[in-house]
């Protein structure tokens, strides 16, 4: 976000939970392939959002 004059100039929107995906790298990395399921969601991630 950028501000001038006390006021918002630009911004850029986007999903927070995108934020997560660099940790999820790690954590998936160890994780049983039973598991991927329930460690995606517990992280926020849908596939429907990969869009934004």
């Amino acid at each position: 976000m950028r501000m001038e004059g006390g006021a918002v100039r630009a911004a850029h929107a986007r999903d927070p939970a995108l934020a997560h995906v660099a940790a999820l790298e790690h954590v998936l990395a160890g994780a049983d392939a039973d598991d991927v399921a329930m460690i995606v969601r517990s992280f926020g991630l849908s596939a429907a959002a990969a869009d934004l």
